[in-house]
């Protein structure tokens, strides 16, 4: 719920004035800078920018947004400028439905309890009944009060038809309150009884069987001297940029020393360009150096990155003064442990699938090295639960695994 920024700046009469985010209305126009949280959902309709909606979807990558495309509330622009126009807010908003569903899931009674209170309402007054009539067949026989109340009170204790009532919401809250402190939530009862039957558990790739996190896991430079020389000045200019992959590229140079960047440009979707020392320096994707008419048809360099590729690296070339230099291969590092997780699993006779967003050779790369035995990639954040429900109309009972919002599935 402190996702969504308490005031969004509006435009107003052509002016921009601060209001309460949830005095906000539709087709209001506001404004997000760089560093701002979004105040609701809506479509951009001036300025360009990237947006980390891990949140979200989970995704640490930062996704480029432009005019047209859709905001979302509780999101963060990183960098860039953007007016966009309120198309959902309040309680209409996509993380505001999210926040009702597990409220209304919290109370929530168990299949298992359900039934329980139905015999505990036809078992409690029977047994009382049996009680009361132990104690006047008692009386009638000829014993006195005291020795008919004693065999009355004897046969509710053995009975005892308050703990059918009891064991199961008791079970339930211990169970619960266990897991919360092994850092286990459990949003509503039918949940955790429904875990016993599951056979098949989707796993969400990034920040779940990855890291999230993108680090820098090789270098191609064309000479030796090339590198030595051009790492200074790549470090000064990437260290200009917000964007996840720049960090890891500053992360992996570690150059102490900063040359003062005389001209910075970030290319939406396809990397930077800038001037270092009165050097022209690009780094970025295929597309930004062949909008640059940069040939990248290097036999050394093609075999590599064609070998990074493979391994689902996503690869950034480096470019000086109009010719590729080199290359650098970032990748998001599979999690400690995660395979050792999946063979557990497959010992007890459960279905792994790995669900994606990731096109499909990066994807099938992270299968392979956690051994995961089914892939679904290339998969859109909205379309994730169609994916769920398509596995549970097969006969599974499915459990979704994920570290964004975005994951959590009513189902």
């Amino acid at each position: 719920m402190d996702l969504v920024p308490k005031q969004s700046r509006e435009e107003r009469d052509g002016q921009e004035i601060w209001i309460l985010s949830d005095q906000l209305v539709v087709n209001d126009i506001i404004i997000v800078k760089q560093g701002g949280a979004i105040g609701g959902d809506g479509t951009i309709i001036e300025g360009f920018g990237t947006v980390d909606e891990a949140t979200i979807t989970g995704e640490s990558l930062p996704v480029e947004k432009t005019i047209g495309d859709t905001l979302t509330s509780g999101t963060v622009v990183l960098s860039g400028f953007m007016k966009f126009r309120a198309d959902k807010v309040g309680n209409d908003t996509m993380l505001s439905q999210i926040i009702k569903l597990v409220d209304e899931a919290g109370a929530s009674k168990a299949p298992i309890a359900k039934l329980a209170d139905k015999v505990a309402g036809v078992f409690v007054p029977v047994v009382m009944g049996i009680s009361f009539l132990t104690a006047i067949i008692w009386l009638i026989v000829g014993a006195d009060f005291e020795f008919a109340l004693a065999r009355a009170i004897t046969v509710l204790v053995i009975s005892c038809p308050c703990a059918l009532g009891l064991a199961t919401p008791t079970a339930i809250m211990v169970g619960t309150g266990k897991g919360a402190e092994l850092g286990i939530l459990v949003k509503s009862a039918e949940s955790l009884e429904r875990m016993r039957d599951v056979d098949t558990i989707v796993f969400d790739k990034t920040g779940t069987i990855t890291e999230g996190k993108p680090k820098v896991i090789g270098e191609l430079w064309i000479s030796n001297q090339e590198a030595i020389k051009i790492k200074p000045l790549l470090a000064s200019l990437e260290a200009m940029s917000e964007h996840p992959l720049s960090k890891a590229v500053v992360q992996y140079l570690n150059q102490e020393k900063k040359e003062i960047v005389q001209h910075y440009e970030a290319v939406p979707g396809g990397g930077i360009v800038g001037e270092v020392k009165e050097q022209q320096i690009l780094c970025g994707n295929a597309s930004l150096m062949e909008s640059k008419g940069i040939d990248l048809l290097q036999p050394n360099l093609v075999v590599q990155v064609s070998q990074w590729e493979q391994d689902g690296c996503t690869v950034l070339y480096v470019a000086k003064t109009g010719e590729c230099i080199g290359a650098i291969a970032i990748a998001d590092p599979v999690k400690p442990g995660t395979k050792a997780v999946l063979e557990q699993l497959h010992k007890m006779n459960i279905h792994t699938v790995m669900l994606t967003g990731d096109r499909e050779k990066t994807a099938q790369a992270v299968k392979r090295e956690v051994g995961a035995k089914e892939l679904i990639a290339q998969v859109l954040p909205q379309d994730k639960e169609k994916k769920i429900s398509l596995l549970q109309s097969q006969g599974h009972v499915v459990a979704m695994i994920g570290d964004g919002i975005n994951d959590a599935d009513r189902k």
